[in-house]
């Protein structure tokens, strides 16, 4: 099996390695066939970017080992298949999984929303 996060122990890896796996092309954390679909809106996931960006935690992800030959479902396409390679299964974290790759990947019908506070650009302005 391909080592998701070299050199560290699975309970101990950064932000940004996590959501690299996503991007990798051997996709190699893919949720399993019964995990439902994509339930938060859009509040929800401004809290967790709002939680992310100010440094709080934001809980654990639950990563199981994959077999190859297993069914699996890409969190990125929905794209279900059976797996080429060994891996992980994502168990539990999908909706923070999703709302995080929504800041990293959007998708193609997405568009770009900015809302400052209109403080903000008179504190800012001359910067």
């Amino acid at each position: 099996m391909k080592e998701l996060f070299l050199k560290k122990d699975m309970d101990s890896v950064t932000f940004i390695e996590y959501v690299s796996s996503f991007f990798d092309e051997d996709c190699i954390i893919q949720l399993p066939p019964i995990q439902r679909n994509s339930v938060w809106n859009v509040i929800q996931v401004k809290k967790l970017w709002d939680s992310i960006l100010r440094g709080f935690p934001i809980g654990s992800f639950l990563l199981s080992e994959r077999a190859k030959g297993d069914h699996s479902r890409n969190i990125l396409s929905k794209e279900q298949f059976i797996s080429n390679d060994s891996g992980y299964f994502l168990l539990d974290g999908q909706q923070r999984t999703r709302a995080i790759l929504m800041g990293f990947k959007p998708a193609d019908n997405s568009r770009p929303w900015i809302d400052l506070n209109p403080n903000f650009y008179q504190k800012y302005k001359n910067y």
